[in-house]
């Protein structure tokens, strides 16, 4: 295995098992070099590059047998995603944060990539939570909270 392919697959692993860990796990202490790729990652990606990988963030999930039976993806839906994906981290890494990549890479190994696109995943869902009707959804279980039981619970 040529050095290209270990952090081609330190990176595939990071994005794949952490992206989503990252998205609701508190973030660890990174080095100055794991900081500057997760900052040039997050200067270098646009409103589609975070949606893109918000979608795939959903796409993902939606594979679980529990929550497969409300998801309409197809296996063409998903390979479609999984491309845009591809497209999006191949462009990050190996052009516009490059530099960062591989000194991030040299310095923390997978780490870096964990912290990158860990914060990344969190930015892309803090963006697809704002949204208004995302938002409001977000709150609709409060209709069916027992109010009276919640009162009682915290009455002192």
């Amino acid at each position: 295995m040529n050095a290209g392919e270990t952090g081609m697959k330190m990176v595939v692993h990071s994005i794949a098992a952490l992206v989503l860990l990252g998205c609701v796990a508190p973030a660890v202490m990174a080095s100055p070099a794991s900081t500057a790729l997760a900052a040039c990652m997050a200067d270098n990606t646009t409103g589609k590059d975070r949606k893109d990988l918000a979608r795939w963030i959903f796409s993902s999930m939606a594979i679980h047998p529990e929550i497969q039976p409300y998801s309409r993806l197809s296996d063409n839906d998903r390979v479609k995603i999984d491309k845009q994906l591809a497209a999006m981290v191949e462009t990050l890494v190996v052009e516009r944060c490059r530099e960062s990549a591989r000194l991030a890479l040299e310095q923390d190994g997978g780490n870096a990539f964990k912290e990158a696109f860990g914060m990344l995943g969190q930015v892309a869902m803090r963006e697809i939570m704002a949204d208004p009707a995302v938002n409001a959804a977000l709150g609709q279980f409060a209709n069916y909270l027992n109010e009276d039981k919640f009162n009682s619970a915290f009455k002192k």
